[in-house]
């Protein structure tokens, strides 16, 4: 009793009662320290569920910033490897056309040569006309003279 009356204090036991306590008091004071125990059990409860939302929204939002840290590794992996085929095709992109300029060039001078080659042979060929055509009146002359 005398630690009932520690824990309720003196406005539930009056001094007047000694020993007698009134049981409808102390049974009223445990259903209304039950019920707050049950509130501050169902805050808790609350509580609890909203920090383990908080916990999960936390976790997920972690797993899509490690989704998209990962992609953005990938990107970057794939620009970079873009960049290297880009400037791989560019130096073969270079070759291809030296080498084209340098065949174009070579067919140029071949062609410059055969055309030199077809002028002198056309030369000659004059040259030798005119020289049947002075022999042939070189033996129509002859013939005549004979």
């Amino acid at each position: 009793l005398d630690l009932l009356r520690l824990h309720l204090g003196p406005c539930l036991l009056p001094s007047d009662l000694k020993d007698d306590v009134d049981i409808s008091l102390l049974r009223d004071a445990l259903s209304a320290k039950a019920a707050q125990a049950d509130a501050l059990k169902a805050r808790l409860r609350d509580a609890q569920g909203r920090a383990q939302a908080a916990a999960d929204k936390l976790k997920s939002e972690h797993g899509e910033r490690e989704l998209l840290r990962l992609a953005k590794e990938d990107l970057e992996s794939q620009v970079a490897l873009l960049a290297s085929d880009k400037e791989y095709a560019l130096s073969e992109q270079e070759l291809i056309m030296e080498e084209k300029d340098s065949f174009i060039s070579s067919s140029l001078e071949k062609i410059e040569v055969m055309l030199e080659e077809r002028s002198q042979q056309a030369q000659a060929v004059a040259e030798l006309q005119s020289l049947v055509e002075s022999l042939r009146g070189q033996l129509g002359e002859a013939e005549r003279n004979r």
